[in-house]
């Protein structure tokens, strides 16, 4: 490859390396987690059993993968309460 195409070399760097890697691992703890609660609990029959399970599945994974790039530092806790605090004045009447 000749040259910084893209400038791609400015791009992906050390920290965006790292975050990549920390989403993988997170990904492949929620699809471990996923992986044995679908062993758990078997596949139900009726169309509203599914949605229950389907879910369960989903919310559970969900809140494996938030929780697990909060652990591996992906994800800081002090951002994602950024977003649930009051609005201020300024955001209001602006």
């Amino acid at each position: 490859m000749a040259g910084n195409v893209g400038e791609l070399r400015k791009v992906l760097d050390r920290p965006f390396a790292q975050f990549v890697a920390k989403n993988l691992l997170g990904s492949l703890v929620t699809a471990a987690a996923v992986w044995l609660l679908r062993l758990a609990i078997p596949v139900p029959a009726r169309p509203w059993e599914i949605l229950l399970y389907l879910s369960l599945l989903c919310g559970v994974g969900s809140l494996v993968f938030a929780g697990s790039l909060v652990t591996l530092g992906a994800l800081p806790v002090t951002r994602l309460l950024v977003g649930w605090q009051a609005p201020s004045k300024e955001r209001k009447n602006g």
